[in-house]
């Protein structure tokens, strides 16, 4: 699981934690710290050039291509229905912030899983990031990030 200041991954009490995959890998990505922009507010170029290709690499050995075209076709549909629909930020929030139900239900706690636990991660600390920036520009920065992901994973599976 991913590592955040409110990372749920040191409570003992959760119900994200399955000792059998205590194992893997843990999600890591810079932008749980750092966030997407620089202190002067500016895109982290980084984002979308090794943190991006790092983040693929971590999620391209378990995630499938038509696992990965679910979620960022969700999050691009959310993403459209702000610019094409003229809905607001905050009419869109909700469902951005249900991404992380649909993962856990995708995921099912390693039971007959959908999705891999590390895309699972990926989804939690993207919108615990959009929730604590908290506009439309957080989201879009994401959905940028998110669009460079897909592009790098695609690289490494050649489309598979």
């Amino acid at each position: 699981m991913y590592d955040n200041k409110k990372s749920f991954s040191n409570n003992k009490n959760n119900n994200y934690q399955n000792k059998s995959f205590d194992n893997r890998p843990k999600f890591t990505a810079e932008f749980i710290e750092k966030g997407f922009r620089n202190d002067k507010g500016k895109l982290r170029p980084d984002l979308f050039s090794d943190e991006a290709k790092n983040i693929a690499l971590q999620l391209a050995r378990e995630t499938t291509s038509s696992q990965l075209r679910s979620f960022y076709g969700e999050v691009k549909a959310l993403q459209n229905r702000m610019e094409d629909e003229e809905e607001s930020f905050e009419d869109i929030l909700p469902f951005i912030l249900m991404l992380k139900s649909k993962a856990d239900y995708k995921y099912r706690n390693g039971k007959n899983q959908k999705i891999p636990q590390v895309f699972r991660d990926f989804i939690f600390a993207g919108v615990d990031e959009i929730k604590k920036i908290n506009t439309k520009q957080g989201f879009d920065d994401f959905c940028y990030m998110f669009e460079a992901v897909v592009g790098f994973i695609y690289g490494i599976n050649g489309g598979k």
